[in-house]
């Protein structure tokens, strides 16, 4: 992802054109690429995921926000460079994972067909089969909270194209 970066748009437009990264001692296309691959190489970096696949890396010691798309584009950007501002644009474009996970940090991880059946029909069962006042004390969650997580997973499946 970071040689797509650096070879990119996003390499003339934000390093050459804006100067956003001018103040890291950014110039080249190599120093962009390197920049970009620690980002997304670090295990610990703040990352985010929307509904549809896009994948936000979160990189707030250098307030730079990486994307990557359903379809594997990416681009890299600086929004406190380019007018927009760090808080504005987190809060208003970048999906808000920790509040729909109430207040939880997000875990990444890949999962086959199979398996996201699999759990879409677990949650769903849970809340067919478990008397409401104990699903708490059973999975940790409500029965509002596991039609959501359930709903979600289902939307992802549904986008995917996973039969169900």
């Amino acid at each position: 992802m970071a040689e797509e970066v650096a070879s990119g748009d996003a390499f003339q437009k934000h390093v050459v054109e804006r100067q956003e990264f001018a103040g890291l001692g950014i110039s080249t296309k190599s120093q962009f690429q390197s920049f970009v691959e620690n980002i997304v190489s670090n295990p610990a970096m703040e990352r985010r995921q929307a509904v549809d696949g896009t994948v936000y890396y979160l990189d707030s010691s250098t307030k730079t926000i990486i994307i990557r798309g359903q379809r594997g584009e990416a681009t890299t950007f600086r929004p406190d460079k380019g007018g927009v501002g760090w808080e504005n644009y987190i809060k208003s474009q970048v999906p808000k994972m920790t509040e729909i996970n109430n207040g939880l940090e997000s875990i990444h991880l890949e999962v086959t067909h199979r398996e996201l059946r699999y759990f879409i029909s677990c949650g769903l069962a849970l809340v067919q089969n478990v008397p409401e006042d104990s699903l708490p004390t059973y999975c940790g969650l409500s029965k509002d909270e596991i039609m959501e997580v359930s709903l979600r997973l289902r939307g992802i499946a549904d986008q995917l194209g996973v039969d169900m």
